[in-house]
């Protein structure tokens, strides 16, 4: 019995090695898609639920690489969709926000926009306390 379990658990490892490493291939966010019934759960393998853009899929997992990346799967009823990240999240999460969740940076930088927009528009005075800041701290050390 214990063969078994570990022949299953070879099979396993060696799976995922090849899908991370087939991934690794492509281009940052390019998802690899893969049936359910030819892998195990990530989870077997070592990946941690994540939170992620949902797209529809069940659950989100990740697995950290040396290197600071990580492996970002999304699980589907039927299949799973596999990228990598040029930022895992829990080691720099700056860095996953920027160049990893572009949608969520461009929202996050329009309305950053807007709202400066909006306080200048209607607290004119928050120009001026602005210009005198500046101007003190460059030019009058």
């Amino acid at each position: 019995m214990a063969l078994l379990q570990r022949d299953a658990w070879e099979k396993l490892v060696a799976s995922w090695n090849e899908l991370i490493r087939s991934v690794q291939q492509l281009p940052p966010h390019v998802d690899l898609s893969i049936k359910r019934a030819q892998v195990e759960e990530p989870r077997h393998f070592g990946f941690r639920k994540s939170v992620g853009w949902k797209k529809g899929s069940l659950r989100n997992w990740r697995l950290a690489l040396p290197n600071g990346r990580c492996i970002h799967v999304r699980e589907y009823r039927d299949h799973f969709k596999i990228h990598w990240d040029i930022a895992d999240p829990r080691k720099n999460p700056f860095k996953h926000l920027v160049y990893d969740t572009r949608r969520l940076y461009n929202s996050i930088k329009i309305m950053f926009v807007f709202t400066t927009t909006a306080i200048f528009m209607y607290h004119p005075e928050a120009v001026q306390f602005l210009l005198n800041t500046l101007i003190k701290g460059f030019i009058i050390p």
